[in-house]
């Protein structure tokens, strides 16, 4: 009977804390180097377009392509975040291709936004460093880790997947192209094929 009580009892403890904490409206936005952030949603839907089947665009081989995000939750009672609570998680590959494994970019500060909500950003990551001219697709999804203790002996993890299906991630796609120079380079190279065919 002791045992039941003292599972019951931690049982309790666990779900209250839990329950104190959860995801507001929370975002992924991509900066070219040059120009504006777009900004998609992951969980919400203020932004007006998802990053979930979302086309970034066509960048220069060699370019730049920055991935960050902006992530909010909350949480009540003794709940608390730290500096580094937040991550998203990333990975980047040919379409067609295998995924490979996860990286991830971890938050550095957070900010209270009011009330019990906080708010962290996650360093900009070059998602297209590496990349040879073609087609990929880029999956994310969100993470935190919430302590319920000022002497942080004890944790939970919440991540944010597409549609709340564990596994599933949030995907768009996005194109690498040859820089301008290396373009015109073939196109008179193809056409001094031409004429020394024609010579022949």
């Amino acid at each position: 009977m002791k045992k039941l009580l003292a599972c019951l009892v931690l049982f309790g403890f666990v779900f209250g804390a839990s329950a104190d904490v959860g995801w507001n409206n929370s975002y992924v936005y991509v900066w070219p180097g040059v120009g504006a952030d777009v900004w998609y949603d992951l969980n919400g839907s203020d932004q007006g377009a998802n990053f979930h089947g979302a086309d970034l665009g066509a960048y220069a081989l060699a370019g730049s392509l920055f991935l960050n995000s902006q992530l909010n939750a909350w949480a009540d009672g003794d709940d608390y975040y730290t500096a580094t609570s937040f991550s998203l998680y990333y990975r980047v590959y040919a379409q067609g291709d295998t995924p490979p494994g996860w990286s991830h970019s971890d938050s550095t500060s957070i900010s209270g936004t009011g009330g019990n909500n906080w708010q962290a950003y996650t360093p900009g990551v070059n998602i297209l460093n590496g990349l040879t001219a073609g087609n990929y697709l880029v999956d994310v999804f969100a993470y935190k880790i919430h302590y319920w203790d000022t002497a942080g002996g004890g944790s939970w993890e919440e991540r944010i997947w597409r549609d709340g299906v564990d596994n599933q991630a949030y995907t768009a796609e996005f194109q690498v192209i040859p820089e301008p120079a290396t373009l015109s380079l073939l196109g008179l190279g193809l056409v001094a094929l031409a004429k020394f065919r024609r010579r022949r």
